[in-house]
């Protein structure tokens, strides 16, 4: 966790709480831990709503 927390420049605390599934955790801040993981993330709108 300490490695990962070097790479993507967050704390190692933040990690934990995203561990942890802690609902404040910023989104932002996800997507850099992905980022840093290699992890693609896609978002599909629900049926019936059209783009």
């Amino acid at each position: 966790m300490e490695t990962l927390a070097g790479l993507c420049g967050l704390s190692i605390r933040f990690l934990s709480e995203l561990e942890n599934g802690r609902e404040t955790c910023s989104f932002v801040r996800i997507m850099r831990v992905l980022d840093t993981l290699g992890v693609e993330l896609y978002a599909n709108p629900p049926e019936g709503i059209s783009s």
